[in-house]
């Protein structure tokens, strides 16, 4: 489990300094990062691989908002959260985070020599709710912001990768199918690609319905690297 983190923790450094070139890490504990991003903020990022209670996560975000700086939690996806397609009733703690990052909860999951950082979007409205596995995130889209929650008396300081809007596109659709933005970078679309592409191999997941998704993404992946073939070419 720590190797994986670790795994993880390297390669969120890596993109976030690939993305954002200003961007200082202050400190580098593995399964805690602290870093300051280019208008002064400081964000804590924690890379979660055990089970965490209500209290941890309300503690944590308290003293870190005292103090100004802002909180970014990433799970262990395989361990600690429900899968793609399911429905699914949250847990408290779910609850905290839900309520810090937008309805989603931020993952990680390492393969091999492959690392994935993405979101799990909660849909709906009610207790329960549907499970939607997301694309890779794109860390130039970190922000930072203060949120009012029912969990405290006090504004939270929470940091997220909330996509900013992007130009309409004919390629629109593929990209959703992928979970990423139009504006992302050869590099992630092939790992979001990658990434979806294992949630639904013939390996891992034998259903019509995952099978049918496979040939989706396929299609996505091919339409979208033509486009971008032909937007390359040598006038």
């Amino acid at each position: 489990m720590r190797f994986d983190t670790i795994k993880i923790s390297s390669y969120l450094v890596y993109m976030l300094q690939g993305q954002r070139p200003r961007l200082e890490v202050l400190v580098d504990g593995g399964d805690i990062l602290h870093v300051r991003v280019n208008d002064g903020s400081e964000i804590m990022i924690y890379l979660i691989e055990s089970d965490i209670t209500d209290y941890e996560i309300k503690n944590i975000v308290n003293e870190n908002s005292a103090r100004r700086v802002y909180s970014l939690f990433i799970l262990w996806c395989d361990l600690l959260l429900p899968r793609d397609g399911t429905y699914y009733i949250p847990d408290d703690w779910m609850r905290i985070l839900l309520a810090l990052h937008g309805d989603k909860i931020y993952a990680f999951d390492a393969y091999d020599a492959e690392a994935f950082i993405f979101p799990i979007f909660f849909d709906g409205i009610g207790a329960a709710r549907d499970i939607r596995h997301g694309g890779a995130i794109d860390a130039q889209f970190l922000n930072v912001k203060r949120i009012k929650t029912p969990f405290s008396p006090d504004e939270w300081y929470v940091a997220n990768f909330d996509i900013a809007a992007a130009p309409s596109t004919p390629l629109a659709p593929y990209f959703d199918l992928l979970g990423i933005n139009p504006t992302t970078d050869r590099a992630l679309i092939k790992r979001a690609y990658r990434a979806a592409a294992r949630r639904f191999h013939p390996d891992l997941n034998d259903t019509d319905e995952a099978h049918h998704q496979m040939q989706q993404i396929n299609e996505a992946y091919a339409r979208i690297l033509r486009v971008l073939d032909e937007q390359d070419k040598p006038l």
